[in-house]
């Protein structure tokens, strides 16, 4: 029971982090001579991109792109790990 409790508190993380939108990338229509604007995306647009390639989007990412990714799998980690304590008790209970 506590490994179904635990594998339920981690996919629940990930998934509430993975809708927040706190990526930074700048977009811009693919046309000629494009205007890039900064915003905040959520992982899973970002994971939508990857898989399809939408047409007419042109995304620029950034060193601090990749730090935000990273950064939010290592909170999810800890939220996680913290989560099945205060929860799930310890594994000597």
């Amino acid at each position: 029971m506590k490994g179904f409790l635990r594998i339920i508190i981690i996919v629940f993380v990930f998934v509430v982090l993975a809708c927040l939108p706190v990526v930074p990338v700048t977009t811009a229509p693919v046309v000629l001579n494009p205007t890039y604007s900064f915003r905040l995306v959520t992982s899973l647009k970002i994971l939508g991109f990857l898989l399809t390639r939408p047409d007419g989007v042109s995304y620029q990412w950034y060193w601090y792109t990749f730090a935000v990714i990273l950064a939010l799998l290592a909170v999810g980690c800890l939220v996680s790990v913290w989560g099945f304590r205060k929860l799930g008790g310890s594994s000597s209970s």
